[in-house]
This record gives structure tokens, C-alpha cells and sequence, in this order.
């Protein structure tokens, strides 16, 4: 008995840590259809990488020339012109 208990706790562990970079990009994602920090068309500077949001989706969020985690958006300072 203690051993399966044992066999669950590790697995346990290992989904868990599977799972770390998924729940930080959808908590990411989440913070920013609600707190919206930027919209689609404006110019975002997040570590260095700068592009006009084109979409934001749940786990990513797409530039004009990448596709960024929302993890490093909702973390990371962001520096971010309007497009008006």
C-alpha cells in the first residue's frame, strides 16, 4: 500500500511539472483578455523581440514576425506603442 502510494505522488509530480509552462501561458493569457495591456495593431517590445500584435489567442499571442508565450508578455516588462 505504501508504494502505490508512493507510485501516485511521483506521478503526481511529473504531471504537475508537465503541466507548469501550459497553466503559465494560460494564466498569461487569461491576464491579458481581461486586463488587455495591448490590443491587436499595436507595436509591443517584450525582451528585446518587437512586432505588431496581429491576434491574441489563450497560450500565444501572434506578432508580424513571431509567436510569442503569453507567459513572457504577462511577466516580463512590456513596453507597447498604440497604433491609433
Amino acid at each position: 500500500m505504501t508504494s502505490f502510494i508512493a507510485i501516485l505522488g511521483a506521478a503526481g509530480l511529473a504531471i504537475g511539472m508537465a503541466l507548469n509552462g501550459i497553466l503559465q501561458n494560460f494564466s498569461g493569457g487569461v491576464i491579458i483578455l481581461v486586463f488587455k495591456p495591448f490590443k491587436v495593431d499595436d507595436l509591443i517590445d517584450t525582451q528585446g523581440h518587437i512586432g505588431a500584435v496581429k491576434e491574441i489567442l489563450i497560450f500565444f499571442n501572434h506578432t508580424a514576425n513571431s509567436r510569442k508565450q503569453n507567459s513572457y508578455s504577462a511577466q516580463w516588462s512590456c513596453s507597447k506603442w498604440r497604433n491609433n
